[in-house]
């Protein structure tokens, strides 16, 4: 209760218990928690208390106004600064009074106001980075991201969840972007994140050469915002905060393919399906009447949206990348390896621009993506090697594989052997035969290296599994056998 109301209630109060309840003054100050000539004041009064206006206090600083603009501009807007400069000017102040000063002469600042800008159609694109929580990668937990691309005329939108903000995300995003549009606007207005702009500096851009390579092959004007006003692409910027209300949310997704598939699927049936806010319009609409036919052409080959970087394999034959690690062949260990990597591939040459390794990119951490034949030349150089690495090969082939070894352990003794054995198969076979035959061998509870051959050698459809036949036993089984002492089979002469 404010102090005014709370007066011109007591009095009223005061009145009507003297008056009315003819109450001494001394119970009318007990009921009301005031004094009895506080209570004789009121009853004095002839009209009811009136609300206190508060002169306005006059600032002493006004004459002085000069004096404190030099010292902002010297030392900044801190009053206690102020303060101090102001007296060893000889200015007769107080603290409070240079708040009060400061509170009515910097505190409030001008409504900024805003151009409403227009785009011819096909003239220009915006486009800009969201964060949206996180999602899985195997042990790994990253970032999601968002990369939305509008239109601006026709506000028709693009959209891609990414792993990470990285080169070549953002221009594989703006490829497909530009291949979703079905051509190219004239420019293409960006924030200033790394993947674009190097340096901004007193109106001078310093492209990022790999971003201006991509405009320049595909024909557009890159225009960068002014540093610290995400106002200047308000269209996209309003996308995003879109997207994360609408698609993000609280929802979490299991993988990165099914997040693109919501948000494909959301964009074609709301996004660009609706009535814009704005333009009244819908911007499917929009964008085949009138906006499709301003953009220009795609041009016939895409632009190679790869990052390229030296790399020196370590000792095991591995080149480090994105904290994980690629296998390469052990011949060209020694030599410095060329990294393309895309946001779904990685690709490694030789210094001679040969490609010796392709693997698809991994987006854990602390992996090691391998080949096998990779693996098979290195271990090729130590037979211990093979024989220690042969169980965690076998197990990465699956549960039939498990399943198989419990077996091959409980019914043979030399499990290395048998493991080695079966390794090889799968080598000359290909890992589609020789998985199917694995599988039958864990279903007849058949736990040989020479079963799971017989299997192989077998017509592959509509078999019969026929008795267990083992060729080139001597060879592929090396079934030790002594040697046959024929002299018990000779027959002595009688004399």
């Amino acid at each position: 209760m404010k102090m005014n109301d709370e007066r011109l209630q007591r009095y009223y109060e005061a009145k009507r218990l003297r008056e009315v309840e003819q109450k001494t003054l001394v119970q009318i100050g007990d009921e009301l928690g005031i004094s009895e000539r506080s209570v004789r004041r009121l009853l004095a009064m002839k009209e009811p208390p009136q609300e206190r206006i508060h002169r306005e206090r006059k600032i002493s600083l006004v004459e002085h106004e000069e004096t404190i603009q030099k010292i902002i501009n010297e030392y900044g807007e801190n009053t206690s600064k102020i303060y101090v400069k102001l007296t060893e000017y000889g200015v007769k102040t107080s603290l409070r009074s240079v708040q009060r000063w400061m509170q009515e002469n910097r505190g409030k600042k001008p409504r900024r106001v805003f151009n409403l800008l227009e785009f011819a159609p096909g003239e220009a694109a915006q486009t800009d980075f969201g964060s949206c929580h996180t999602i899985q990668f195997g042990s790994t937990e990253r970032r999601l991201s968002v990369c939305v691309t509008v239109l601006c005329h026709s506000r028709l939108m693009y959209a891609e969840f990414i792993p990470c903000e990285r080169m070549e995300h953002f221009l594989t995003c703006q490829r497909h972007a530009f291949e979703f549009f079905g051509g190219v606007p004239r420019k293409l207005i960006v924030d200033n994140c790394r993947c674009a702009v190097k340096r901004h500096h007193a109106g001078v851009v310093d492209w990022n050469p790999k971003f201006q390579a991509f405009c320049g092959h595909y024909r557009v004007k890159p225009i960068a915002c002014t540093p610290r006003t995400p106002w200047a692409k308000g269209i996209v910027e309003r996308m995003v905060g879109y997207i994360k209300n609408n698609v993000v949310g609280r929802r979490s997704f299991s993988c990165l393919e099914e997040a693109n598939a919501v948000l494909s699927d959301w964009i074609a049936s709301v996004a660009n399906a609706r009535v814009h806010k704005s333009t009244k319009a819908i911007p499917e609409k929009i964008f085949h009447e009138v906006e499709q036919s301003q953009l220009l052409a795609l041009p016939v080959i895409p632009f190679p949206c790869e990052l390229v970087e030296c790399r020196v394999p370590d000792r095991y034959s591995r080149v480090a990348f994105d904290q994980n690690f690629y296998s390469i062949p052990s011949k060209c260990a020694q030599k410095v390896i060329t990294l393309k990597a895309t946001p779904k591939d990685v690709f490694l040459y030789d210094s001679d621009g040969l490609l010796i390794a392709h693997h698809p990119r991994c987006y854990d951490r602390n992996k090691f993506i391998s080949s096998s034949d990779h693996i098979a030349q290195v271990r090729a150089q130590s037979s211990s090697a093979q024989k220690q690495n042969a169980k965690n090969d076998f197990l990465s082939l699956g549960k039939d594989a498990a399943d198989f070894l419990h077996g091959l352990e409980e019914n043979t003794l030399n499990v290395t052997s048998e493991l080695l054995k079966l390794l090889t198969l799968r080598k000359t076979y290909g890992d589609n035969l020789f998985l199917r035959a694995l599988h039958e061998a864990v279903h007849y509870q058949a736990f040989r290296a020479a079963y799971v051959e017989h299997l192989l050698l077998s017509p592959a459809v509509g078999r019969d599994i026929s008795p267990l036949r083992i060729p080139l036993a001597s060879d592929l089984m090396e079934i030790p056998t002594p040697i046959p002492d024929f002299n018990i089979y000779k027959v002595k002469k009688h004399e």
